[in-house]
């Protein structure tokens, strides 16, 4: 027997099916064979799907590692699902009891800055996630202590431009 292995939008392939032996067939049987056939279809299709879902699945999950950045995923309440290698290294590093729960509870707003004891600091950025089933939300970190201190540094040089300024001033008018 060839039995079509077929969905419902093309035929997959041939089950070929062999007896030693010649046999009667009723119809019943050859119902049988079909529905063997569209089953194997379906699993064929099914198996293609899982191995789809799998190779996204690697991907975002390279994507996700791949930003250097600390990335947390937080379900709806604010309990960690997903954390990059970057936000691991940052919570086993922050101060003791440092949580990725506690950096949801910090980026309630959409913006907010996070200083550890390390002196190191950290701008949080949260996005809510509306999904089908519950909510959640993405929290990204971008350290910005380097930006703070030159930042800082260029404040100090404006400060020291104006007292320089004022001290020619009244140089001059002396």
């Amino acid at each position: 027997w060839f039995i079509p292995v077929q969905t419902n939008e093309a035929t997959r392939g041939l089950l070929c099916l062999y007896w030693d032996k010649e046999r009667q067939w009723s119809s019943r049987s050859v119902e049988l064979a079909q529905a063997v056939g569209r089953q194997l279809g379906i699993a064929m299709d099914n198996i293609e799907a899982l191995d789809n879902l799998l190779h996204q699945n690697a991907l975002l999950d390279a994507i996700f590692e791949g930003i250097s950045d600390p990335l947390l995923l937080l379900d709806g309440d604010g309990h960690s699902l997903l954390l990059n290698s970057s936000a691991r290294e940052l919570l086993q590093s922050g101060p003791a009891g440092f949580a990725a729960e506690e950096l949801g509870r910090l980026a309630h707003q959409t913006e907010d800055i996070l200083r550890l004891q390390d002196g190191r600091t950290f701008s949080i950025h949260r996005y809510d996630l509306i999904r089908r089933i519950g909510h959640g939300y993405v929290v990204y970190l971008r350290e910005i202590t380097d930006e703070l201190r030159m930042l800082e540094r260029a404040q100090q040089q404006e400060k020291l431009a104006a007292v320089g300024k004022l001290a020619a001033g009244l140089a001059h008018e002396i």
